[in-house]
């Protein structure tokens, strides 16, 4: 199923292609897809040593009210909820990430129209979200490391692997895996617990960030 919206706002440009491409239950599969393509054996996440990243699930991509409403969003919920529970027992670190923009973001005036302001209710943490966070950090690019406390908080709680979820798959999440590998951290993308609006952008990042910075697993190897 496919709808073309028409509107202008951050992460938007003019036309977007919306697809309900993703059921939890036919697409946990695709992770060891993923893995055959790029010859990468399963790697396991070690709690004690993690910490959970919950990137962007915002009012602006969790209410169906919204024009930049993510349809896929309910089942990633879902699956976020039950990694957290697993991060709760480890005594481990949630950190959750808001995006917002100033006029001062000069990329992103130019690739897109409008900047989602913190002064709009839709930068505010899904009310579900916000209740499994025991650390929210502020980000004006798609990386969650840049010019914020991650890094920091990361290092205090001795930390060596990043679980990585939330959305968009291809753009911020992407960028936050990228930084997280290259600052020395193995990580993993829970296939089932990150989204998007489009199947081939989806499909497109998971299997390049397999390629060389992430391991691609589904949920229920967290545990």
């Amino acid at each position: 199923m496919k709808a073309i919206q028409t509107y202008g706002w951050l992460f938007l440009l003019e036309v977007v292609i919306k697809e309900n491409f993703f059921d939890v239950n036919n697409i946990t599969g695709l992770a060891e897809e993923i893995r055959n393509v790029n010859n990468k054996n399963k790697k396991v996440v070690e709690l004690k040593k993690s910490a959970l990243i919950i990137v962007d699930m915002q009012k602006y991509f969790t209410l169906k009210e919204s024009p930049c409403y993510v349809s896929t969003i309910p089942s990633i919920k879902i699956v976020i909820k039950n990694i957290y529970n697993e991060y709760i027992k480890a005594e481990r670190p949630v950190i959750a990430t808001r995006h917002f923009n100033t006029e001062n973001d000069r990329a992103m005036k130019t690739m897109f129209k409008h900047l989602l302001s913190i002064y709009d209710p839709l930068y505010q943490l899904d009310e579900e979200i916000e209740k499994l966070s025991s650390k929210v950090i502020d980000k004006h690019t798609y990386d969650a490391f840049y010019e914020t406390e991650l890094q920091r908080i990361l290092v205090d709680e001795n930390t060596e692997q990043v679980v990585v979820c939330g959305v968009l798959t291809e753009r911020c999440v992407d960028t936050t895996v990228r930084s997280a590998f290259v600052r020395g951290y193995e990580v993993f993308v829970p296939i089932d617990a990150t989204t998007t609006y489009r199947e081939i952008n989806y499909r497109a990042s998971l299997n390049a960030l397999a390629s060389g910075s992430a391991n691609i697993i589904v949920s229920e190897e967290i545990k």
